[in-house]
Protein backbone atom coordinates (compact mmCIF):
# COMPACT_ATOMS: atom_id res chain seq x y z
CA UNK A 1 0.00 0.00 0.00
CA UNK A 2 0.98 3.45 -0.18
CA UNK A 3 0.72 6.43 2.30
CA UNK A 4 0.93 9.81 2.05
CA UNK A 5 -0.58 13.67 3.25
CA UNK A 6 -2.19 16.16 1.78
CA UNK A 7 -0.72 18.37 3.81
CA UNK A 8 -1.61 22.18 5.61
CA UNK A 9 -4.59 23.40 3.38
CA UNK A 10 -6.75 25.95 3.92
CA UNK A 11 -10.58 25.33 3.90
CA UNK A 12 -12.70 27.69 4.77
CA UNK A 13 -16.06 26.49 6.49
CA UNK A 14 -19.66 28.01 6.22
CA UNK A 15 -18.94 29.61 9.89
CA UNK A 16 -16.08 31.73 7.50
CA UNK A 17 -13.17 30.16 9.62
CA UNK A 18 -10.12 29.42 8.21
CA UNK A 19 -8.95 25.43 9.42
CA UNK A 20 -5.72 24.19 8.51
CA UNK A 21 -6.65 20.76 7.48
CA UNK A 22 -4.47 17.30 6.12
CA UNK A 23 -5.76 14.76 4.51
CA UNK A 24 -4.41 11.25 4.98
CA UNK A 25 -4.56 8.91 2.23
CA UNK A 26 -4.30 4.73 1.76
CA UNK A 27 -4.23 3.08 -1.38
CA UNK A 28 -3.69 -0.78 -2.30
CA UNK A 29 -1.64 -1.55 -4.74
CA UNK A 30 -3.54 -3.86 -6.87
CA UNK A 31 -7.32 -3.05 -6.64
CA UNK A 32 -6.51 0.70 -5.96
CA UNK A 33 -9.05 0.70 -3.24
CA UNK A 34 -8.26 3.84 -0.96
CA UNK A 35 -8.97 5.24 2.17
CA UNK A 36 -9.28 8.83 3.28
CA UNK A 37 -8.85 10.82 6.59
CA UNK A 38 -9.58 14.93 7.37
CA UNK A 39 -7.24 16.26 10.62
CA UNK A 40 -6.45 19.16 11.82
CA UNK A 41 -3.31 17.79 12.64
CA UNK A 42 -0.49 16.01 11.37
CA UNK A 43 0.80 14.06 14.55
CA UNK A 44 1.87 11.01 14.89
CA UNK A 45 -0.97 9.73 17.42
CA UNK A 46 -3.55 10.69 14.40
CA UNK A 47 -1.34 8.40 11.77
CA UNK A 48 -1.28 5.48 14.49
CA UNK A 49 -4.86 5.93 14.69
CA UNK A 50 -5.54 6.58 10.77
CA UNK A 51 -3.57 3.38 9.92
CA UNK A 52 -5.24 1.13 12.63
CA UNK A 53 -8.88 1.90 11.95
CA UNK A 54 -7.81 1.35 7.86
CA UNK A 55 -6.61 -2.33 8.95
CA UNK A 56 -9.46 -2.89 10.77
CA UNK A 57 -11.22 -2.06 7.54
CA UNK A 58 -9.22 -3.65 5.01
CA UNK A 59 -9.77 -6.82 7.44
CA UNK A 60 -5.59 -7.59 7.16
CA UNK A 61 -2.68 -5.19 6.95
CA UNK A 62 -0.72 -4.97 3.89
CA UNK A 63 3.08 -6.44 3.62
CA UNK A 64 4.62 -3.37 2.86
CA UNK A 65 3.95 0.32 3.20
CA UNK A 66 5.57 3.12 0.87
CA UNK A 67 5.63 6.27 2.02
CA UNK A 68 7.45 9.98 1.42
CA UNK A 69 9.32 11.20 3.95
CA UNK A 70 7.07 12.47 6.54
CA UNK A 71 8.39 13.48 9.46
CA UNK A 72 6.00 11.01 11.67
CA UNK A 73 7.94 8.37 10.14
CA UNK A 74 11.17 9.00 9.16
CA UNK A 75 14.29 10.81 11.35
CA UNK A 76 16.25 11.26 8.50
CA UNK A 77 14.97 11.55 4.68
CA UNK A 78 15.48 9.00 2.65
CA UNK A 79 17.98 10.33 -0.54
CA UNK A 80 19.57 8.76 -3.69
CA UNK A 81 22.92 8.73 -1.31
CA UNK A 82 21.15 7.80 2.15
CA UNK A 83 19.06 5.03 3.09
CA UNK A 84 17.42 7.08 5.51
CA UNK A 85 15.92 6.62 9.14
CA UNK A 86 12.59 5.48 9.59
CA UNK A 87 11.47 6.69 13.66
CA UNK A 88 11.75 4.16 16.02
CA UNK A 89 8.03 4.89 17.72
CA UNK A 90 7.11 3.96 13.77
CA UNK A 91 9.21 1.04 13.42
CA UNK A 92 7.66 -0.11 16.68
CA UNK A 93 4.59 0.34 15.50
CA UNK A 94 5.27 -1.47 12.06
CA UNK A 95 6.66 -4.57 13.59
CA UNK A 96 3.76 -4.59 15.66
CA UNK A 97 1.66 -4.67 13.12
CA UNK A 98 4.20 -6.89 11.01
CA UNK A 99 4.44 -5.03 7.85
CA UNK A 100 7.88 -3.49 5.96
CA UNK A 101 8.31 0.45 5.76
CA UNK A 102 9.57 1.72 2.66
CA UNK A 103 10.01 5.23 1.92
CA UNK A 104 10.45 7.00 -1.27
CA UNK A 105 13.56 8.82 -2.32
CA UNK A 106 12.97 12.52 -1.63
CA UNK A 107 12.23 14.53 -4.39
CA UNK A 108 10.96 11.68 -6.52
CA UNK A 109 7.20 12.09 -6.04
CA UNK A 110 6.91 9.67 -8.99
CA UNK A 111 7.66 6.47 -7.12
CA UNK A 112 4.41 6.77 -4.88
CA UNK A 113 2.34 7.93 -8.08
CA UNK A 114 -0.49 5.67 -7.34
CA UNK A 115 -1.07 7.90 -3.56
CA UNK A 116 -0.03 11.11 -5.14
CA UNK A 117 -2.37 11.28 -7.78
CA UNK A 118 -5.81 10.33 -5.76
CA UNK A 119 -4.80 13.96 -3.83
CA UNK A 120 -6.60 15.71 -6.93
CA UNK A 121 -9.58 15.44 -4.21
CA UNK A 122 -8.44 18.64 -3.03
CA UNK A 123 -9.35 19.84 -6.68
CA UNK A 124 -13.23 18.79 -5.94
CA UNK A 125 -13.10 20.10 -2.34
CA UNK A 126 -11.92 23.42 -2.97
CA UNK A 127 -16.23 23.97 -4.50
CA UNK A 128 -16.89 23.62 -0.90
CA UNK A 129 -15.15 26.25 0.59
CA UNK A 130 -17.44 28.44 2.64
CA UNK A 131 -20.21 25.67 2.53
CA UNK A 132 -19.46 23.60 5.15
CA UNK A 133 -18.28 22.84 8.72
CA UNK A 134 -16.37 20.55 9.68
CA UNK A 135 -17.89 17.60 10.61
CA UNK A 136 -19.77 18.42 6.84
CA UNK A 137 -15.81 18.12 5.16
CA UNK A 138 -15.66 14.82 6.80
CA UNK A 139 -18.81 13.44 5.36
CA UNK A 140 -17.92 14.95 1.88
CA UNK A 141 -14.81 13.52 1.63
CA UNK A 142 -16.13 9.63 3.06
CA UNK A 143 -18.67 9.96 0.29
CA UNK A 144 -16.28 10.90 -2.61
CA UNK A 145 -13.69 8.23 -0.89
CA UNK A 146 -16.30 5.73 -1.29
CA UNK A 147 -17.81 7.04 -4.93
CA UNK A 148 -14.02 6.74 -6.45
CA UNK A 149 -14.14 3.03 -4.74
CA UNK A 150 -17.12 2.21 -6.73
CA UNK A 151 -15.71 3.85 -9.99
CA UNK A 152 -13.58 2.27 -12.61
CA UNK A 153 -10.11 3.37 -11.82
CA UNK A 154 -8.62 4.84 -15.27
CA UNK A 155 -5.47 2.98 -15.24
CA UNK A 156 -6.48 -0.53 -14.12
CA UNK A 157 -9.77 -0.19 -15.73
CA UNK A 158 -11.08 -2.14 -12.81
CA UNK A 159 -13.74 -1.08 -9.84
CA UNK A 160 -11.73 -1.25 -6.67
CA UNK A 161 -14.40 -2.11 -4.41
CA UNK A 162 -15.12 -5.02 -6.75
CA UNK A 163 -11.36 -5.86 -6.75
CA UNK A 164 -10.53 -5.69 -2.92
CA UNK A 165 -11.65 -9.08 -2.07
CA UNK A 166 -8.89 -10.59 -4.26
CA UNK A 167 -6.21 -8.15 -2.55
CA UNK A 168 -7.89 -8.86 0.72
CA UNK A 169 -6.10 -12.35 0.20
CA UNK A 170 -2.64 -11.46 -0.05
CA UNK A 171 -2.94 -9.00 3.35
CA UNK A 172 -1.73 -10.17 6.47
CA UNK A 173 -4.05 -11.14 9.51
CA UNK A 174 -4.59 -8.26 11.95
Amino acid sequence: AQLDWKESVPFITKEGEVLEVNILSLILSYSRYRIYKVSLTKSQEVLFHFLNEAFIQLGGVPKELLTDNMKTVMDESRTEYSSGKVNAKFQQFADDYGFTVKPCVAGKPWSKGKVEAPMKLWDELYAYNGKLNYEQLNEKVRLINERHNCQVHSEIGRIPKLHIQKEKDFLSPL
